[in-house]
Parts: structure tokens; C-alpha cells; sequence
């Protein structure tokens, strides 16, 4: 086998190796996604899922809350929307919520953010 044919066979392995890794963090996602539906008793969504250059899958869960949740045709709902990253390193994932906060008054305000969770909440 030449040098350049094991380049191509280790290049092909690592391409093989990351896919794997990217699809067992979509099933991890998919679980925790699930569970934390079961958890809260609503259903959660998951959305804009997405992996950076170093395999770090990003997404976001929203969950619509409703001011009547028996009737939520009446009164207001609002979406919250938590952002995620998730890592895999060997067989662990390491997740983290994200304190990103889409609002102008914490950019204005950004001491304040620190009495604020990382849930941002949007008008349905």
C-alpha cells in the first residue's frame, strides 16, 4: 500500500468515525428532548439543530406556555426557547445551556442578565 493510499484509508476512517459521532448526538438530542417533554408533562420541539467546525452540535428547545393551559384559546401564550450545545468526548456528552439572551434591554442593561436565567421567552 503506497503513503498516499493510507492517508485516503485514515482520512476515510475519520470521516466514518465523525459521522458516527454526529449521529449518536442527534439520538442523544432526540432522548433528552423526549424525556424533558415527559418531565414537564408538554410537548418541547426541537429546532435549528446544527454542528460547528469542532463537531459541537448547537440547538434549541421550545416550549409554548400558555396563561390557560386547560383552555390555551384564551389568554396569551409565550414561546420559550432554551439554547444547547452538546459535546461528545468519548462516551460522554457534556451538555450545556447557553446564556445568550436575544433581548435589547440586556444589551443595554447587561448587568441585569445576571438575575436572568438563559430562557429567552417570545411573543406566539
Amino acid at each position: 500500500m503506497s503513503r498516499f493510499s493510507e492517508l485516503c484509508e485514515a482520512y476515510a476512517l475519520a470521516k466514518k468515525r465523525t459521522e458516527a459521532s454526529r449521529q449518536s448526538c442527534r439520538d442523544f438530542v432526540k432522548v433528552f428532548v423526549e424525556r424533558m417533554g415527559i418531565y414537564f408533562e408538554c410537548p418541547i420541539k426541537a429546532e435549528k439543530i446544527s454542528f460547528d467546525q469542532s463537531n459541537t452540535l448547537h440547538f434549541d428547545t421550545s416550549i409554548t406556555l400558555y396563561e390557560f393551559p386547560q383552555n390555551p384559546s384564551q389568554g396569551s401564550s409565550e414561546i420559550l426557547i432554551v439554547s444547547w450545545s452538546l459535546q461528545k468526548i468519548l462516551d460522554n456528552y457534556i451538555i450545556m445551556v447557553f446564556p445568550w439572551v436575544r433581548s435589547s434591554y440586556f444589551m443595554k442593561y447587561p448587568f441585569s442578565y445576571n438575575y436572568v436565567s438563559s430562557l429567552t421567552t417570545y411573543r406566539a
